[in-house]
């Protein structure tokens, strides 16, 4: 697109509320609430949100609609935007993947002239704009049926709709990509001179870890890594700025990457640290027999190693042992169980650790802390559905349990009733604000209100304090999937949810869909095969099959 043709220019960060009116060709990249009137064009870019009531000549989509659009010569609707609303023009444009959802009127094209339409046509591409700043499963299945009725466009042709004499044109991107060259062609030169936006990144980084901004210094590298995956140098200041944030699950994942990459002395101590500190003694040994290796005159390394290898066989055949035989004295005591349980949980026996307690609840059906341990376990590894039955029934023997108040809330979200189950799972919050429960639901709550940076950041409160707790990775993982954003990172966080038990449909829906928006669909297909074998009467996992085959057929 030329931009001399540009009248009008709003960038990101602009703000605006009240009645718009303009003439010629205006790109808003902004948030703008209110009314919108012109004879001419408005175009939203990629990072726009605007709520209005629209009335013009030419619309073009690239960013986020919610109201009633009018356009008496065309509505364009690009890849990866999204409109909620009521329209009417003669001719609708719309490429894959393109988000409409409303009621859709078409009246006859008017006659345009060809001097009308050369001044206020635009390619169907979104042009290049200079910055500018300005100043001032039960869920899925809910959310999915909510998109019936919407507008999926895929193929090419022309559609006549019963009832409306207008014209609904369909693109897929193999074709907008000539486009899109040739509408570049005259801007090749500036776009070489543009500063690499993830060097622009790490410099900000920097200069925020130079000023000990620890979590700034963190978003920014982080977003570096999920760009350049293997950027050592990245990953390194990630760690550390991780660390001193006080974010260990976050300075993990880095210096985990890192110790493959390149697994030097500086990174391996930084990870023996930090699973020192998170308990992890298996791979606390493991790191330090490699730095024994790589070090082997380092006496403090090898020292170290041996006084812990010999704890940790002296405590394997020691408490455990010694607990078992309590257990067998005293099989009236449920103490000994739950002291047995916490032994295994400690050292991340997640499986040993159930299996204690379930035979722990079946001996003593009416010890609360019993059943409290085995329901938190189970929700910690990922098995939701059977911890909500323990949660239930320990609700049933004591309704003033907080976890009676995080059952109300999770049946008014499925409910639809977003705000009372807001409530809900803050006021447990108020009394415990370490509810891992509620904080997951109150991520469960903003996801469905598409708030996904209050979602995104409920999801890492759980996972700083606790690295390993599934329904969070998945949450999290399904956050980015359903934006098709930070794919790479969704997806490790996403086999994480499944290390411990790997045969949970909702999560393996997660994995799929990520492979899904990532491109990789056979890999995509081979998983929802196997959450449909596991729950074969379920639709969903069969729709969703039918999607991953539909996108394969069609690449």
């Amino acid at each position: 697109m030329d931009l001399r043709n540009l009248n009008s220019f709003f960038g990101e960060g602009v703000v605006l509320k009240g009645s718009l009116k303009f003439k010629g060709l205006l790109r808003f990249d902004g948030n703008f609430e209110g009314d919108i009137e012109s004879d001419d064009t408005f175009m939203v870019g990629s990072s726009g949100k605007v709520s209005a009531n629209i009335k013009t000549g030419f619309l073009y989509n690239f960013g986020e609609i919610k109201g009633d659009i009018e356009a008496s010569n065309k509505i364009s609707l690009h890849a990866n935007s999204k409109l909620t609303g009521n329209i009417k023009s003669p001719i609708l444009i719309t490429e894959e993947l393109a988000f409409f959802e409303g009621s859709c009127s078409m009246p006859p094209p008017m006659a345009i002239s060809e001097e009308t339409s050369q001044k206020t046509e635009i390619p169907i591409v979104e042009p290049e704009i200079p910055v500018v700043s300005a100043n001032g499963a039960d869920e899925r299945r809910n959310e999915e049926s909510g998109k019936l009725g919407k507008v999926a466009a895929m193929g090419i042709g022309v559609v006549l709709i019963a009832g409306f004499a207008g014209w609904i044109i369909f693109f897929q991107r193999p074709q907008l990509a000539l486009q899109s060259r040739t509408a570049s062609s005259s801007t090749d030169s500036a776009n070489h001179e543009r500063p690499d936006p993830v060097e622009k990144l790490r410099e900000e980084g920097i200069e925020a870890f130079n000023n000990r901004d620890w979590k700034l210094a963190v978003s920014k590298f982080d977003a570096v890594v999920e760009a350049r995956e293997n950027d050592e140098p990245a990953l390194l200041k990630l760690g550390a700025a991780a660390v001193n944030a006080k974010q260990d699950g976050k300075a993990l994942e880095a210096y985990e990457k890192l110790a493959v990459i390149n697994p030097g002395l500086e990174t391996l101590g930084a990870l023996a640290d930090l699973y020192e500190k998170a308990g992890r003694k298996a791979e606390l040994v493991s790191t330090l027999e490699k730095m024994n290796n790589m070090s082997p005159g380092d006496k403090n390394i090898s020292r170290k190693l041996k006084k812990l290898t010999e704890v940790k066989v002296a405590k394997k055949v020691d408490i455990a042992e010694k607990l078992k035989k309590e257990i067998r004295k005293n099989p009236q005591d449920p103490e000994f169980r739950i002291k047995l349980a916490e032994h295994y949980l400690h050292k991340g026996n997640y499986v040993e650790a159930l299996a204690v307690l379930k035979k722990g609840v079946n001996d003593f059906p009416a010890k609360e802390n019993v059943r409290s341990l085995y329901a938190n376990t189970l929700h910690r590894t990922g098995k939701e559905r059977e911890a909500l039955e323990q949660y239930v029934t320990l609700a049933k023997n004591n309704p003033d349990i907080m976890e009676a108040g995080n059952n109300l809330a999770f049946s008014q979200l499925n409910k639809g009733l977003l705000t009372e189950a807001s409530a809900s799972f803050t006021k447990t919050l108020e009394r415990d604000p370490d509810n891992f429960r509620g904080m997951l639901g109150l991520a469960m709550v903003y996801s469905k209100l598409e708030e996904n940076d209050k979602a995104e950041a409920e999801c890492r409160k759980i996972l700083d304090r606790a690295g390993d707790y599934a329904p969070a990775m998945n949450r999290l993982a399904w956050i980015y999937a359903k934006q098709g954003i930070n794919l790479n990172k969704a997806e490790s966080l996403s086999k994480k949810s499944l290390s411990i038990f790997n045969d949970i449909p909702e999560y393996i829906d997660t994995l799929s869909e990520i492979n899904f928006k990532k491109g990789n669909n056979d890999e995509a297909i081979r998983l929802i095969k196997k959450a449909v074998k596991l729950i074969p009467g379920d639709p969903y996992y069969k729709r969703q099959l039918f999607k991953f085959r539909r996108a394969k057929s069609q690449s």
